[in-house]
């Protein structure tokens, strides 16, 4: 393949990214070719050295996709990231399905649990306030109770909070792993 047919089937697959970050990026590959006839190499062999043109692009797309989520922590930007980099390779792709996944899975249903805990909480002074006009330690013990419960769910979302942060923190780690991964095995070549 000639610097023009891999410069070609790059940038096809590099439609995901802005027209930017694109020309940028076939600019610094045509630059490599540029360096490497200077040093004699021939173009078919720079191409057989940078690999195949898709696997190339995956990379740049798992890059671009990183940076943005490590730039702006939304759910959309970690979401493309780790689906980027699952195609990248097996274990990655074990990793964003079964920790990831799993990991936000449970997280939800944690949060799910803590809102259950307060609305329980609400539940119980509501009907403790109701049952006012009574006399009885059962009343004051409902109304108590659901203060508690409600205290216990705002300390358990709070946790979970924290949670939250450190996975997340945890898993852009793993993602920026990749990316220096990826990074290394481009300027090995």
């Amino acid at each position: 393949m000639n610097k023009e047919q891999f410069l070609k089937q790059l940038g096809t697959h590099l439609k995901k990214l802005t027209t930017t970050e694109r020309n940028d990026i076939l600019s610094d590959i045509e630059e490599f070719f540029v360096y490497a006839a200077k040093e004699g190499e021939a173009e078919a062999d720079i191409a057989a050295r940078l690999g195949d043109p898709k696997k190339l692009a995956k990379e740049y797309l798992a890059q671009s996709h990183i940076a943005s989520a490590n730039e702006k922590r939304s759910p959309k930007n970690v979401f493309l990231a780790f689906m980027s980099a699952a195609g990248l390779g097996t274990v990655n792709a074990l990793y964003a399905i079964f920790v990831v996944g799993v990991g936000y899975v449970i997280i939800s249903a944690f949060y799910v649990a803590a809102v259950s805990i307060g609305l329980g909480g609400i539940a119980a002074m509501v009907a403790g306030t109701l049952a006012l006009a009574g006399t009885g330690v059962l009343v004051w013990l409902a109304i108590i109770g659901g203060i508690a419960l409600i205290c216990i769910s705002i300390l358990f979302f709070i946790g979970i909070i924290n949670l939250s942060k450190m996975f997340h923190k945890g898993n852009m780690a793993f993602l920026n792993r990749i990316s220096n991964k990826i990074k290394e095995a481009g300027a090995r070549k």
